[in-house]
């Protein structure tokens, strides 16, 4: 799961490791928050289906109100992959 407020800094070596990540078999869940992380880049961390992998918040105050989105997708997911990209800790 990748929690994140802003688009990465090298957009195309974030999307190759996505897509690696992916071709292993891994789940990747894509969580950002506010209008800069709502980016193409986003989509394509995600694993499909998007309306199930990819969810935006407007703030950080509003990923308490998406926990049962993001626990219902942790819960279908074989496998998490945590990113330090702009990554957040987040208090539920």
């Amino acid at each position: 799961m990748i929690i994140t407020n802003r688009q990465s800094v090298d957009t195309a070596a974030t999307l190759d490791a996505a897509r690696r990540a992916r071709a292993d078999g891994i789940t990747l869940l894509a969580v950002g928050v506010g209008p800069s992380a709502m980016t193409p880049e986003m989509a394509g961390i995600a694993s499909g289906p998007a309306s199930e992998n990819w969810i935006n918040v407007t703030d950080y105050d509003r990923l308490s109100a998406a926990k049962a989105s993001l626990v219902q997708a942790l819960c279908n997911s074989q496998y998490w992959l945590y990113s330090t990209l702009s990554a957040a800790t987040v208090n539920f």
